[in-house]
């Protein structure tokens, strides 16, 4: 690769996920539609890339290299994907196609999959991209595209924030630039016959841009096998009835925590439930040893997400001796309560004064005043829960501080159906809609606010697989989507 195009490239890049990390917010709001973001970034990306995209140097609409709304034929209809990139002069043959939509919506979901794999699979490309800016998708369209393992074609992902980082992006560029895909980037690895005879600078070519890929995790990391180390020996301990027990559940119970921090994770996500049980007493009162077998066979895989210098849990299991009592500070060890803790300190505290009009009015969904912040700060400090830096990654962490306190002490189910109300009002609504809607409610009731991509998870999915989609047309997607953002925007200060 021409190393001072790539590193123009990513300069480029890094700007668009500068501008974007600037307004997330708005950009994020469901006001912002797919045309915008594909005006916004999408264009700008893959002219970054070195793509022709507004036809500043190919005049001639019948021969470019960027085709906007590309017709491809599917089955007896006819459907049209966002991009199609040719290489001159064969403006027949796609190379590649990217199917953009709008950030709101949730962009992991099976008929985005499928639809982008059928435009991938009936114009003959072995890879397309799905992507909304805020995350882009890799997948794999060589096989007849089927709804029901749709999900299972992907073959890389990334956040908008790994773009700028410079060896992720430099993946995307090698297989999807101009300049890569002219030099047969797509083709080399996706088709059997270049596998046959690989010459010595396709494999080092290999070793530097694909290998690891596209998961990217070693499946027998030290962490997991530490991980299953600390379990045998707690499974040990319980059988054999030890007083060193007591000890080992306290360090699974911290890892659990450093865990629930990581929730942005999709595999932490699934596992949350677990997570969150073992670090109540309740779950341990009768634990068993398949509990125990289960809890490490689910969170072996999770534990490498805790970043090294959170890691505070130890996994040896050495006899301790008593000596001497010393006081001293452990240098790089962060003092005071870790982040799991804190919430579940501030959780207690705060629902022991619903009555304070600051909480009141985030449970009763009303809109804050920076007064209203402020005093929900001081009443964090002055509790001893926690110091200045935890009530600080709180509220960054959760978006606003506002939020972080809702997520403590929930909504009330009255304000949370009033907030449905609007939504409802004038509809006339099927059994499974309303069901879907008292979902809403349960979880608003619960956690006080709901991102969007929550509607795609269990318990929604449960009711219906394609999430909201299956049961609402696009424009009361978006007005539901309204509310929930609306929702939200009560826990920020006006």
């Amino acid at each position: 690769m021409n190393e001072s195009l790539v590193e123009k490239a990513f300069e480029s890049v890094k700007k668009l996920v500068e501008d974007f990390r600037a307004h997330e917010r708005d950009y994020l709001s469901p006001n912002y539609q797919e045309s915008h973001v594909r005006q916004d970034f999408i264009d700008k990306f893959f002219i970054a890339l070195g793509w022709d995209v507004t036809h500043e140097r190919q005049k001639n609409p019948h021969e470019s290299e960027v085709q906007i709304e590309n017709r491809v034929v599917s089955g007896n209809t006819q459907q049209r994907a966002e991009y199609a990139f040719f290489l001159a002069p064969n403006f027949r043959d796609p190379k590649f196609f990217v199917e953009a939509k709008k950030p709101p919506r949730q962009l992991k979901n099976a008929d985005f999959f499928y639809q982008t794999m059928r435009y991938g699979w009936n114009g003959n490309t072995p890879i397309a991209i799905l992507t909304d800016f805020e995350e882009l998708y890799v997948i794999d369209c060589r096989l007849k595209p089927n709804i029901k393992d749709a999900l299972d074609r992907e073959i890389k992902s990334f956040r908008y924030a790994d773009y700028a980082d410079e060896e992720k992006f430099k993946w995307i560029y090698w297989l999807f630039s101009h300049e890569a895909v002219a030099g047969g980037s797509i083709e080399k690895f996706a088709k059997p016959e270049a596998w046959k005879a690989l010459a010595v600078d396709t494999l080092t070519e290999l070793s530097h841009q694909v290998a690891g890929l596209p998961t990217e995790l070693d499946p027998e990391n030290e962490e997991a096998k530490r991980f299953d180390l600390l379990a045998l020996n707690l499974q040990l301990a319980l059988l054999r009835e030890e007083p060193g027990f007591e000890r080992l559940r306290d360090r699974v119970k911290e890892i659990a925590g450093l865990l629930e921090d990581k929730a942005s994770i999709p595999m932490v996500r699934e596992q949350m439930v677990l997570i969150q049980d073992i670090q109540t007493d309740e779950w341990w009162e009768d634990v068993t040893v398949p509990m125990l077998e289960l809890m490490r066979r689910r969170l072996r895989g999770l534990v490498q997400f805790i970043e090294k210098r959170l890691r505070k849990p130890v996994y040896t299991d050495f006899e301790d001796t008593m000596g001497v009592e010393v006081n001293f500070e452990q240098l790089g060890l962060g003092v005071g309560t870790d982040m799991a803790k804190f919430r579940a300190k501030a959780r207690a505290f705060l629902r022991e004064h619903l009555n304070d009009i600051a909480i009141e009015k985030l449970r009763r969904n009303k809109p804050l005043t920076t007064t209203d912040l402020a005093e929900l700060e001081r009443i964090l400090a002055e509790s001893g829960t926690g110091g200045p830096d935890e009530i600080r990654t709180a509220a960054q962490e959760s978006k606003g501080l506002g939020l972080f306190v809702r997520s403590l002490v929930g909504m009330e189910r009255e304000a949370a159906k009033e907030a449905m109300a609007g939504f409802i009002k004038g509809k006339m609504l099927s059994a499974n809609q309303l069901e879907f809607i008292n979902l809403i409610v349960d979880h608003l009731t619960e956690y006080g606010y709901m991102e969007p991509f929550r509607l795609y998870e269990s318990p929604f999915t449960d009711l219906t697989p394609r999430g909201p989609d299956g049961l609402f047309k696009s424009t009361e997607m978006d007005e539901l989507l309204r509310v929930l953002d609306t929702v939200r925007l009560m826990a920020l200060a006006a």
